[in-house]
């Protein structure tokens, strides 16, 4: 099958476009190989930097490989759908502003901390979902929804870290500006093959990103154990 026939089979599989994705192309794959590259690039970078934005110690290796097959089912198929639903599931559909709001309202109520940036960060972004579900001007400004529903995607993903005010703004939006790249891509994924194709595109990346750090894990503690037995 030549790369042409391919292409066209991806465009026209009736099981894609039942699922709600249409149009599948070589688009698509080149979107995701971007996403990914800069991810993986901006990752290996920070960690050179030792900007201290991720703190380690919200983060047990122990816990992640022993459950790393529960985090896997979640990261891949139930965050990329709650995430998804929240900040683009309006870019196609006007109506679903307000399912977006109830599903922001319901994210911040299953908060146990209520901190002032993050009352903050919510109250910003119903806002934001207000502002366009009564504005049809702001609905149609498609530069208007990419960037603020991109940003709110990258600020979403401070919550995962500590003691936010401590930390410079320069190494703050290094390590959010993957969070950030990606919703732009996520915005056009949606836009051009519908929503359950940026679901997928979001689950893919997690998925990939944790055998990643997975597999950098148990090679790590192998090179470890080799040195203290050759010690």
């Amino acid at each position: 099958m030549s790369v042409f026939q391919f292409n066209v089979l991806l465009r026209n599989d009736s099981i894609l476009k039942k699922h709600g994705i249409k149009n599948i192309d070589f688009g698509y794959f080149i979107l995701f190989g971007i996403n990914l590259g800069v991810i993986i690039l901006f990752g290996v970078f920070n960690s050179y930097l030792e900007s201290g934005v991720i703190d380690s110690g919200r983060f047990d290796i122990s816990d992640f490989k022993n459950g790393f097959v529960i985090f896997f089912i979640m990261a891949v198929m139930v965050f990329p759908f709650f995430e998804e639903f929240i900040h683009r599931s309006f870019v196609s559909k006007r109506e679903n502003i307000s399912w977006s709001i109830i599903a922001v309202m319901i994210y911040f109520f299953l908060l146990t901390d209520f901190s002032f940036h993050r009352i903050l960060v919510f109250l910003s972004y119903i806002f934001f979902l207000l502002s366009i579900f009564f504005s049809s001007k702001l609905y149609q400004n498609k530069i208007f929804l990419l960037l603020f529903s991109s940003l709110f995607f990258a600020i979403f993903h401070i919550f995962k870290f500590e003691d936010l005010h401590s930390f410079h703004l320069s190494n703050l939006l290094l390590s959010l500006f993957p969070q950030f790249f990606t919703g732009f891509i996520l915005f056009f994924v949606h836009s051009r093959y519908g929503f359950f194709a940026g679901v997928l595109h979001h689950g893919l990346i997690n998925g990939v990103l944790l055998i990643i750090i997975y597999t950098t894990i148990l090679l790590f503690e192998q090179e470890m154990s080799a040195s203290l037995i050759a010690d």
